[in-house]
């Protein structure tokens, strides 16, 4: 058995056998009794749900043959649904400490509930989209997107944001709200590994498309290993009265990030030297 299965499974014992084995009789202080049994309670839904929750992620990665502690889309949404979950509890453990009922609370304060409702309907909004997103197929972890003027590598989901690794290595957070409602390029749902860079040069630096291929391609020469030549292709976009449009493309046969960002760069510094 998983030891973290195994340690949540005895707190889960332990903490039921003393909700119903302890002499509460004896407490005779009302807040105190109410503190403790209520606290108790709490501990024994939570160490419930989590030994649920990690039962569920294990069989699910054996199923999926998904290393232990890797996470994808379905476990990523399943922490965050625990986490919405585990803010109720609170919340409602909060309220029975002083005897509060939450249903009494919505009931009496309506008025305030649907203000707060208002106030926090953009936080709720990114977290039922980033739901749909997570347990979704168009989206998953890993995946390499392009987003408005964002591009770069799905790292994690979030409760409002989706967590995007860039090129550069810098952390980008995307609203949930955007990601679901926004239109956006996902490269890995392709078959084929593709690689595109995307470039303008100005007419003034201007030469014929054939001739700027081959000197592209000069800079995957130390590559041709692991990239496939006859994919090798310089598509033009756009021709404009100032500047064309063009996009470079190559296919991977095999590759990690590390590499990917080396050969990427080599292209890029190529693409410049188009420029003297």
């Amino acid at each position: 058995m998983n030891f973290r299965i195994l340690l949540r499974l005895i707190a889960f014992v332990l903490t039921f056998l003393l909700i119903f084995l302890f002499p509460w009789d004896i407490i005779q202080i009302p807040w105190l009794y109410r503190v403790l049994y209520y606290g108790i309670e709490f501990v024994l839904f939570v160490s419930g749900t989590e030994l649920a929750k990690h039962i569920f992620a294990h069989y699910y990665r054996k199923r999926k043959n998904i290393r232990p502690n890797a996470k994808d889309n379905f476990i990523e949404a399943l922490n965050n649904l625990h986490y919405i979950i585990i803010f109720f509890a609170v919340l409602t453990t909060i309220l029975s400490f002083f005897d509060i009922h939450i249903i009494d609370v919505i009931t009496s304060l309506s008025i305030v509930a649907a203000a707060i409702a208002i106030v926090s309907k953009d936080y709720v909004s990114n977290i039922i989209s980033g739901l749909l997103t997570a347990f979704g197929r168009e989206l998953e972890i890993g995946d390499n997107i392009h987003i408005l003027h964002h591009k770069g590598k799905v790292h994690s989901f979030s409760l409002s944001k989706v967590v995007l690794l860039n090129d550069d290595d810098d952390v980008v957070f995307i609203p949930n709200n955007l990601v679901f409602s926004t239109d956006f390029t996902n490269y890995s749902k392709r078959r084929i590994k593709k690689t595109s860079i995307d470039f303008d040069l100005h007419t003034k630096f201007m030469r014929p498309a054939e001739e700027i291929e081959k000197f592209l391609a000069y800079a995957l020469e130390d590559y041709l290993d692991k990239i496939d030549p006859k994919s090798i292709y310089l598509r033009i976009e756009e021709v404009k009265a100032e500047h064309v449009s063009f996009k470079f493309q190559y296919i991977l046969l095999n590759g990690n990030r590390e590499m990917e960002r080396e050969i990427r760069r080599k292209v890029k510094r190529q693409i410049v030297l188009l420029l003297k």
